[in-house]
């Protein structure tokens, strides 16, 4: 059994995902020039071998994957999300909201199931969410896991000065 990660990003979480010996390979996007930049130099200096980064935004990539056969029939795909969060974020409320990110958390979801519309039939298509705070603007976060057959949620506390959240959604579009 083999799975292949793509990834809609920088680049972070897709890399240690890459490090799994059952992922094939991974794909990442980022629209910002200076972040590729970057990143293809840690990802270099670290010798990661299974991923692919390009600049454009994520609809460019993940058309670009669907049109140039870069999956496999039966594979498994992982789509990594951490869009930008600044206004997600908030203004100095300890909330995120999903919507405000750029572009909306499901914007994002939607344009993946439609492209990937064969693969979702076959619940080939999982989603994984990159999340901050543990309070959620609860009408976002439930626009959100609609979009989901089936979705698990957990977090992780930082607690090196002061406690912060950091967490994650997986579901299977």
């Amino acid at each position: 059994y083999q799975r292949r990660v793509h990834g809609a990003g920088s680049g972070n979480v897709s890399y240690w995902f890459s490090k799994e010996p059952s992922v094939v390979d991974c794909h990442l996007f980022d629209n910002n020039e200076k972040i590729v930049q970057i990143t293809r130099n840690n990802l270099k200096a670290v010798k990661a071998q299974k991923i692919h980064l390009y600049l454009g935004d994520y609809v460019d990539g993940i058309v670009y994957l669907k049109r140039n056969n870069l999956i496999r029939n039966s594979s498994t795909l992982l789509f990594v999300l951490d869009p930008p969060w600044k206004e997600a974020l908030g203004n100095n409320k300890p909330e995120m909201n999903l919507e405000k990110t750029s572009p909306p958390t499901t914007e994002i979801l939607e344009k993946i199931a439609m492209i990937y519309a064969k693969e979702v039939l076959e619940n080939r298509v999982l989603c994984l969410i990159h999340l901050y705070f543990k309070k959620k603007d609860h009408d976002s976060l439930n626009k959100v896991l609609s979009c989901f057959k089936w979705h698990k949620s957990d977090y992780i506390i930082n607690c090196k000065n002061k406690p912060s959240y950091q967490g994650f959604i997986l579901g299977c579009l």
